[in-house]
């Protein structure tokens, strides 16, 4: 047996010793210590729980109970529409649940037609089409993260044979988003591009989309303005945090890293201008036709004779023995077409032309320490020269692309920055410690637990135990005599002092051995039992 045989004998000869009531009372008192320690270790040690789905419905979560259930995985219900399974076996179980279809959220795509039924009419092969249409669209939806579930309608009307009684398809979305999540213009955008794509002939503004309190996200023709401005601010903040890191990114390399700030602020133009220019120039000249018509006639004709003012002439006619007498007649007729030179421009100019860029540089200056009346060391700000910031204004105005004719403004100051440390950063640090007590958290509090039972519970009962003895080694009470008082008394005076101000009672006891040896005797044997 060796040394664990004698202690485990002298723990049990001990034991033995005491008293019925010290028994139980030692008794309650190990299992009461022994079961906390017990249960703090086992809550410490016991498995986290994550969610492995929320928000889904009373269907879905009671075919995954059953899954779980057969599978044997432990499990908990989190409210009413969620469930949660160990940590370690998260990844595990979601693939498996994938690999049976769950959760299915009772979507039906286009599997509808995976059973053929013998039979069916066009009319209704045409409304299952619909049916899974709408269907895989939800689905689709509904792998946006903010998105919970979705619902999307659509009205196909029939082709027409004329284009007048043509009607164009329509379509409306309902979205129940996740608690406190909010969707961008850009994925709003998004679904209804989706939904163009996928349905034959639907247009944008024929779509509309609404939350599940009722709110309007997107209707016809209503919010192109928003998107616009939506993106307008989007390209703006592009343009300048580009600029920003170009220009601080030199600069560090020149000043050192975290001694510049820069800030950049940039006016966009988001009007689209159309200029249609003609241009003539009257100094060129081309001939660009040219036609001449020449026209000659030869003949003769008979002299006019009599007197004009007859209204009938009747002699002159009867006397006329006129001759005839030749004619000639010639035309030219030219004509000249020019060509003048034209020039006919159409410009288009695009939105998101820079009108002008304002740069604004924090430049950190330069340091020298200096040692107090007190022995401690300061930092003492110097700035830098003129000649060397003249520099570092022409580097920023390289970076930035500066140009003169769009008025555009640069600033740049040397100041001494803060050295305190930033929240930020301060957060950071001590994100990282709660990080590290978070991944060990339970190996340290196994090790805390261990350390107090060693030092409030074994360590104290091994220190008494050393100071008892068994009780084969106790004088028994036949073993006491007490017809001396002068013994009694001796014993009396050998009792060692625990505490200050007890030189009463050692008289006490001394007057109590000589006039009552009997009672002195049994007080002994008390005080004796209590040591054990």
């Amino acid at each position: 047996m060796g040394v664990l045989g004698n202690f485990l004998n002298q723990i049990k000869q001990v034991f033995g010793s005491l008293p019925p009531a010290k028994k139980i009372t030692f008794i309650v008192l190990f299992v009461a210590v022994l079961g906390g320690f017990a249960l703090i270790i086992f809550l410490n040690n016991r498995p986290n729980y994550r969610i492995l789905y929320s928000y889904i419905s009373i269907e879905d979560l009671q075919a995954i109970k059953t899954k779980l259930d057969k599978e044997k995985i432990p499990y908990k219900l989190e409210g009413t529409n969620s469930i949660a399974v160990p940590e370690d076996k998260i990844y595990q179980v979601r693939i498996m649940l994938a690999s049976s279809g769950l959760p299915g959220g009772n979507i039906t795509g286009f599997e509808l037609f995976d059973k053929n039924q013998m039979g069916t009419t066009d009319f209704v092969q045409k409304i299952n089409y619909q049916r899974a249409l709408q269907g895989e669209l939800s689905r689709t939806i509904n792998e946006i993260p903010e998105v919970l579930e979705s619902r999307v309608h659509l009205v196909v009307p029939e082709e027409s044979l004329f284009i007048e009684d043509q009607k164009e398809p329509t379509a409306a979305v309902v979205l129940k988003l996740r608690p406190g999540s909010s969707l961008s213009s850009k994925q709003i955008q998004g679904i209804v591009h989706l939904l163009t794509s996928s349905v034959k002939g639907l247009k944008a503004s024929n779509v509309s989309i609404i939350d599940a309190a009722g709110g309007t996200l997107y209707h016809k023709n209503g919010d192109e303005g928003k998107f616009f401005s939506d993106s307008q601010l989007e390209y703006k903040q592009n343009v300048e945090e580009t600029l920003r890191r170009k220009i601080q990114g030199i600069l560090e390399k020149v000043v050192g890293p975290g001694h510049a700030v820069v800030q950049v602020t940039a006016d966009i133009n988001f009007k689209e201008v159309k200029i249609t220019e003609e241009s003539y120039d009257p100094d060129t000249v081309a001939i660009r036709s040219e036609q001449k018509v020449i026209e000659q006639a030869n003949g003769t004709s008979l002299r006019p004779k009599g007197n004009p003012d007859s209204i009938l002439n009747l002699q002159a006619k009867l006397n006329s023995t006129g001759r005839p007498r030749a004619n000639s007649a010639s035309r030219q007729r030219e004509t000249v077409n020019y060509e003048i030179n034209k020039v006919e421009k159409s410009i288009l100019e695009r939105p998101g032309t820079i009108k002008r860029l304002s740069v604004a540089v924090a430049i950190d200056g330069k340091y020298k320490t200096e040692k107090t009346k007190d022995g401690k060391i300061n930092k003492v700000f110097i700035g830098r020269t003129e000649k060397e910031m003249e520099r570092l204004k022409e580097i920023v105005k390289k970076a930035m692309g500066y140009d003169p004719d769009r008025n555009d403004q640069v600033e740049i100051s040397n100041i001494s920055f803060s050295t305190s440390q930033l929240p930020e950063e301060i957060a950071s640090h001590q994100n990282k410690w709660l990080k590290m007590l978070q991944n060990y958290q339970k190996a340290i509090i196994n090790v805390v637990v261990f350390a107090l039972f060693f030092f409030f519970v074994v360590r104290p009962f091994l220190k008494q135990l050393s100071t008892l003895k068994p009780s084969s080694e106790l004088p028994q009470s036949g073993e006491l005599t007490y017809e001396s008082p002068e013994a009694l008394e001796e014993g009396a005076r050998r009792l060692p002092l625990r505490e200050k101000g007890e030189e009463d009672l050692r008289e006490e006891v001394i007057n109590i051995a000589k006039n009552d040896p009997q009672r002195a005797a049994d007080i002994i044997r008390k005080w004796v039992h209590e040591q054990q």
